[in-house]
C-alpha cells in the first residue's frame, strides 16, 4: 500500500481535490439538474399543448368540410339556432323529423337527426346529433330556398 501511494501521490491529490470539489458544490449540482428537470417538463407540457392544438385544428377542418358538404348536398333549414339532443320540427305540419334528415341553420351549424331517448320516456326521437360546423356559413337567398319543402341547397 506504501508502494502505491508513492508512486501515485499526484493521482491521489487530484482525486481528493476533485472530491472536495464536489463536496463544495454540491448544492449548485442539485440546483442545476433541477433547473433542468423544470424546463424538461415545460418543454414537455409545451410539445403536449401544441399537439393538443394540432389536433383541435384538423378536427376543426374536418368538422368544417362535414358542413360544407351537408350544406351543398342540401339539408333542411332550420329557424333559430340547431341545439344538439334537441328534435327538430316541420314548421308547417307541426310533426317532427325523422332521423337520417341533415338539419342546418344559417349561422353555420349542421347535424345528423339521430334516435335518442331525449325526454326520457323509454321511446328513441329524431334528436340533432353528429354536429358539424362551418366558419363560414352560406348566405341563403330565396334562390337556394325550396319554400314547400324547406331543403336548402348552397353552392359556393
Amino acid at each position: 500500500m506504501k508502494k502505491f501511494l508513492r508512486r501515485n501521490k499526484v493521482n491521489i491529490i487530484f482525486g481528493i481535490g476533485f472530491l472536495g470539489c464536489l463536496f463544495v458544490s454540491q448544492d449548485a449540482i442539485k440546483a442545476n439538474i433541477q433547473s433542468a428537470n423544470l424546463v424538461r417538463e415545460k418543454v414537455q407540457f409545451n410539445v403536449s399543448q401544441e399537439n393538443l392544438l394540432r389536433a383541435s385544428q384538423q378536427h376543426s377542418e374536418a368538422e368544417a368540410e362535414i358542413a360544407e358538404q351537408r350544406y351543398s348536398n342540401g339539408c333542411y333549414l332550420v329557424e333559430g339556432d340547431l341545439i344538439q339532443g334537441e328534435p327538430v320540427y316541420n314548421q308547417k305540419t307541426k310533426k317532427a323529423l325523422v332521423r337520417g334528415t341533415i338539419v342546418c341553420d344559417r349561422k353555420g351549424n349542421t347535424g345528423k337527426l339521430v334516435p335518442r331517448d331525449f325526454d326520457r320516456d323509454g321511446r328513441l326521437n329524431a334528436v340533432v346529433g353528429e354536429p358539424a360546423f362551418t366558419g363560414n356559413p352560406p348566405s341563403f337567398d330565396k334562390k337556394n330556398t325550396d319554400q314547400n319543402t324547406q331543403i336548402v341547397r348552397y353552392t359556393r
